[in-house]
């Protein structure tokens, strides 16, 4: 069974680094923000760092 996390808050602050963390540990992540543009630059940097994103 596959790992998923559903992170809300996750384009700053702790959410970013718990979304860092569980992406790290190879989890499927749910990424949930306000703030559209910071959500992008974490798909950005997790689809640099982990290789893939959607």
């Amino acid at each position: 069974m596959s790992k998923v996390a559903l992170i809300t808050g996750a384009s700053r602050g702790i959410g970013n680094a718990i979304s860092h963390y569980f992406a790290q540990q190879g989890y499927s992540l749910i990424l949930l923000s306000l703030n559209r543009e910071n959500l992008k630059k974490r798909k950005r940097n997790c689809v640099q760092n982990m290789h893939h994103a959607t």
